[in-house]
């Protein structure tokens, strides 16, 4: 018995430094994962920035389209770049050339 005692008087120093390193790696682990919601977080709101800067770059093409002074004798869109020129008319892509031909005969 009295072996046993002074074991677990000479093991309360041990499992206070246990409980001591339990709550430190608690808290090494708490705080690691605060830092991974915070990473987290902020991709997805870079994430959603590039998308809206995405989404206003589409609307300001989309608009451009609308506003072209040339567009397609086939699909009638806008075209901002140099168009193909065939029989007098302007196209956006052989494949609407293609297409009038189709439709003309």
């Amino acid at each position: 018995m009295k072996a046993g005692l002074q074991h677990w008087q000479h093991c309360q120093p041990c499992n206070q430094e246990d409980e001591v390193a339990r709550e430190k790696h608690k808290k090494e682990k708490e705080a690691e994962k605060k830092r991974r919601q915070k990473e987290k977080l902020k991709l997805k709101k870079e994430e959603e920035r590039a998308e809206k800067v995405r989404q206003q770059e589409h609307e300001a093409l989309e608009a451009a389209l609308r506003a072209a002074k040339v567009k397609c004798a086939q699909c009638d869109q806008g075209m901002l770049k140099q168009a193909f020129e065939v029989l007098g008319q302007n196209f956006c892509s052989t494949g609407c050339v293609q297409k009038f031909r189709a439709a003309g005969k």
